[in-house]
């Protein structure tokens, strides 16, 4: 929020040449290694991004939504009755091997929204959480994160893609 609220992003995002670049990266941690994290104009331009830049030049564009990114607009439209001021977290996938998801932050300015904010994260291993359910339940059980329509599920233990589970399996 504190991001989202810096005077220096919102003018870029109201076209200002500004550099709104030491902003977005006050939001990269240690452990992201060089995920990007991204400032959009609502009408889909980049206009500043910190880390690596995993689309090089090419937009991931969203059919029917020309003016976004796939990624900012999965997330906007699955939220569009709740996008306030609150991050959003965008359904995960598998990148190279590995689940990736974005959190999508809105920049507003008074009732309307001048852009976003997105940060790209993945899902790291847990080793932890994955003995502790070893600890708690044997072998016979195993924990996922999954998208909420259920067509995407990885495990815990390892943060990469997995089978369905079976049928009569639940979330």
């Amino acid at each position: 929020r504190a991001v989202a609220n810096d005077s220096v992003v919102r003018r870029a995002l109201r076209g200002e040449r500004v550099d709104a670049v030491p902003a977005l990266a006050r939001l990269a941690q240690p452990s992201d290694s060089g995920m990007p994290v991204e400032l959009w104009t609502r009408d889909g331009r980049r206009v500043a991004s910190s880390g690596n830049d995993i689309r090089g030049n090419a937009l991931d564009v969203a059919p029917g939504r020309p003016e976004l990114p796939r990624h900012i607009a999965r997330t906007v439209e699955a939220n569009a009755d709740r996008l306030t001021d609150s991050v959003r977290l965008g359904p995960l996938y598998e990148e190279n091997g590995r689940v990736h998801f974005w959190i999508i932050m809105p920049v507003r300015s008074g009732d309307g929204v001048l852009g976003y904010i997105t940060h790209q994260r993945r899902i790291a291993q847990s080793p932890q959480a994955a003995q502790t359910l070893r600890e708690l339940s044997g072998d016979s059980a195993s924990m996922y994160y999954r998208n909420l329509d259920g067509r995407f599920w990885a495990p815990v233990r390892g943060g990469a893609m997995a089978p369905l589970p079976a049928a009569g399996a639940r979330g």
